[in-house]
Formats: C-alpha cells, sequence, structure tokens
C-alpha cells in the first residue's frame, strides 16, 4: 500500500544531544523523526528543522524541500494508484508542514493526515503570510499544543488560535496539554535546565522545582511543569500522536479498500 510521510522539526533541535546531560538519548528523540519508522511508512523523510532561532528565515526552504521530497516519491509511486500522504512538523517546523501542505494542493496532491506538534508562527516571510490555514487538499489534522497553564514559551504564542477562531476546520482534531515546549516535540529537558523557586502564598509558600526554558538568545523563562510532569507529559504526547496516526491511516486505507 503507498503511503509517503515527512517530518520537519523545530528551531535547532537536529543537535539536541546536547543537552543530553544524564538523561537516555531516548529522551531527546525527535518525534517527527520517530513517526516514519515507527509506523512503516512506504517512503519516510525526515528534515532538520532551522537553525535561524531569531528569524526562522529558511523556514520556507524547509517547506519547499518537503513538498518537492513528496512529490517526486508520490510521482514514482502512483502509477494507478493514489499514494497516500502523511506530514508532521514541531515548533516552526508545523508552520512549514502547513505550508508544504498547501503547495502540494497546488500540485493537485491530496494530504491525508497533517500532525502538528505545538506549532507556531515565528517566520517573518511572506509565504508563510499567505499560507498560515491548510488548504482543502488536506483530509485530516491533528494538533496538540502547550495550555497556557504551564507558563511554557508565552512569547510563542500557537498556531492553535489561527486553526480554531472564525469558521472552525471541520476535519480539525485538538489537544491542550500542561507541558513545556521541547517536551511536545520529543525533546526533554536536561537537568541543568531544572530550577527550584519559591511559589505559592507567603504562609504556604514552599520550593518547587519546574522546567526552565532560559537558553541562549531566549528571555529567562521558568515555566509550570515539574521534572515529573514532563516524565508523564513526554510519554503522554507520544500515545495521543500514535493514536492519532493510526487513526489517519486506518481513514485512508478505508477510503481505498482496493489497496
Amino acid at each position: 500500500m503507498p503511503t509517503v510521510y515527512c517530518g520537519i522539526d523545530g528551531t535547532n533541535n537536529f543537535d539536541r544531544q546536547l543537552y543530553k546531560s544524564a538523561k537516555s538519548a531516548h529522551e531527546f528523540t525527535s518525534y517527527v523523526k520517530r513517526i516514519g519508522p515507527e509506523f512503516s511508512f512506504g517512503r519516510h523523510g525526515y528534515i532538520k528543522g532551522t537553525t535561524d532561532t531569531l528569524n526562522g528565515s529558511d523556514t520556507d526552504d524547509k517547506a519547499r524541500g518537503c513538498a518537492r521530497w513528496v512529490e517526486e516519491n508520490v510521482t514514482e509511486l502512483t502509477g494507478a494508484r493514489r499514494t497516500g500522504v502523511f506530514l508532521a512538523g514541531f515548533s516552526r517546523g508545523g508552520m512549514s508542514a502547513i505550508l508544504a501542505s498547501n503547495l502540494l494542493g497546488e500540485k493537485g496532491i491530496v494530504v491525508d493526515g497533517l500532525f502538528l506538534l505545538d506549532a507556531v508562527n515565528r517566520t517573518f516571510s511572506l509565504a508563510n503570510a499567505r499560507h498560515r490555514m491548510p488548504s482543502t487538499n488536506v483530509r485530516w489534522i491533528y494538533h496538540i499544543y502547550r495550555d497556557e497553564t504551564s507558563a511554557s514559551r508565552p512569547l510563542f504564542g500557537s498556531v492553535d488560535k489561527d486553526l480554531t477562531e472564525g469558521s472552525p476546520l471541520a476535519n480539525l482534531t485538538t489537544q491542550a496539554i500542561h507541558l513545556n515546549h521541547g517536551a511536545i516535540g520529543g525533546w526533554k529537558a536536561a537537568e541543568n535546565m531544572e530550577r527550584t523557586v519559591t511559589a505559592g502564598r507567603r504562609r504556604a509558600a514552599r520550593k518547587r522545582t519546574y522546567i526552565s526554558e532560559t537558553r541562549g538568545w531566549l528571555p529567562d523563562n521558568i515555566s509550570r511543569v515539574s521534572p515529573a510532569r514532563e516524565d508523564a507529559g513526554h510519554q503522554m504526547v507520544w500515545n495521543i500522536l500514535s493514536g492519532w496516526v493510526r487513526e489517519a491511516r486506518a481513514r485512508y486505507y478505508a477510503a481505498h479498500p482496493q489497496f
């Protein structure tokens, strides 16, 4: 059964082994990278996230590269058959995946499943301004994103409002989760990114440990996600995502029983 999958990662996520510390390598596995081989797609590709930390200026290039790769593989596999196409993106890679789906639509290629992991619109480019919403060639859209109560990356925003405000998309499934931004993409924080703070009212105040998101150029920010919550939420995201991938694939196969 012909299926093609392409995943696009978030900013600098391909080098997260630098933050490994004492945790296992599996805790630094990109979910968009893991989907392809784990679900045995006929052909699967992975595109590293943008390295332009501030502006994400090559986010469009990532989208165009993904669309090109998918189109080449669909053309090679198709013949008289309709190839199943699935895309995923984390963080800025989520915006790239949306743009890629629209570029494929312009070529008449249907996208059977679009999986977004805390997608954020942090790319200052005309192309992304024109392609903030998936077009009608996308059959099913799924988005898991951080709940505001997590206080994670408050300046990043989320494309979830773009997807749900106005006329909500009938083919959209969303799930908010109390979790830090990185863990939603599969990247758990290293021990040196944990911070103990005093929280609560003065009389009942006590020390609590949360995930700190202070790194490089990013402004100082301490989330309200504990290491224990990150451990549980990290696995929860994968479970939810896995269910969505199975559902989208089952819908594709049900619509094309001859395959």
